[in-house]
């Protein structure tokens, strides 16, 4: 019985933070996609941040997503 509440447990906590780390991720390709609107040149300043944050969020948006 307990290693079920465990299981169950594990699930859980891997849903919240996949639906955690798909929200930072479609608010970072919103953020992009409203750059590139408004410089479609690509000719605009973000903070360090970003490119840190582009850099570790990459891999796991596609090539279109990114570019």
């Amino acid at each position: 019985m307990e290693a079920e509440y465990n299981a169950v447990t594990c699930v859980a906590v891997y849903m919240l933070l996949m639906s955690f780390s798909q929200k930072g991720i479609d608010k970072l390709r919103n953020f992009q996609e409203h750059m590139k609107m408004r410089h479609p040149d690509g000719d605009f300043v973000v903070s360090e941040g970003f490119d840190d944050g582009m850099s570790i969020c990459t891999p796991l948006l596609t090539v279109d997503d990114v570019y």
